[in-house]
């Protein structure tokens, strides 16, 4: 049931979780997020009966009942679906720890370990709130 002060449900859009930028086809740029802040927001706006899609990142915790999930591993593929949710929506919490840069170029096969070193190349990735 929605709050007194919000007679109506509203339609909301929730980010959460880390993002991983590929470097190759299995090592990522990352960081420690664990979900949990964007997950309890939505669980506490679900249970005031509102509408919720949560957009998420690879997290180890199951999403609140009755909340839509949409996955997204990278920051492209949370602003995508961010972007797509935000149409029908009232109002974004963007509480996801996307990663700040990714790699210019991801490579389709393992790169092999190089005794002097490896260089990246990053890029900024989209910022999903502006």
């Amino acid at each position: 049931m929605a709050s007194k002060r919000n007679a109506r449900p509203l339609n909301l859009i929730i980010t959460a979780g880390p993002t991983r930028e590929y470097l190759d086809t299995i090592r990522f740029l990352s960081n420690p997020s664990s979900g949990k802040m964007g997950y309890a927001i939505a669980a506490a706006a679900k249970q005031r009966g509102h509408s919720v899609t949560l957009i998420s990142g690879p997290v180890a915790i199951a999403a609140p009942a009755g909340v839509q999930l949409i996955h997204a591993d990278t920051g492209r593929e949370m602003a995508t679906a961010a972007k797509r949710a935000f149409r029908d929506a009232d109002a974004a919490i963007f509480s996801a720890a996307v990663c700040d840069y990714r790699p210019v170029r991801r490579r389709t096969k393992k790169l092999p370990k190089q005794s002097d070193g490896l260089t990246i190349d990053l890029v900024a990735t989209e910022d999903i709130a502006a």
